[in-house]
């Protein structure tokens, strides 16, 4: 089960538009539409990559009133082994 959970880890982070939306909400919790306006695609692109990235488990979801917030899940990037660095980058 490890390994499979590495493998959507990695697959997940593939997608460069994926590891912008992680790497932009590593700095602090955002609605969706704030992280869509970070980027020229479609909204429901963005969505569509921020669902993957939460199904995965690299995301959390925290409901306040009618938003959505998504941060980091901490516990997820230990169990991956896998830190993020203030730099941007990831490291093993």
């Amino acid at each position: 089960m490890y390994y499979i959970c590495c493998v959507l880890f990695i697959c997940v982070l593939a997608a460069p538009t994926r590891r912008a939306i992680f790497l932009l909400v590593a700095s602090q919790s955002m609605i969706a539409g704030v992280i869509a306006a970070n980027f020229d695609t479609a909204r429901p692109t963005v969505s569509k990559h921020i669902t993957n990235t939460h199904r995965v488990l690299l995301l959390k979801q925290e409901q306040n009133g009618r938003e959505i917030y998504y941060h980091i899940n901490a516990k997820k990037m230990k169990d991956n082994g896998t830190e993020l660095m203030v730099d941007g980058g990831l490291t093993r």
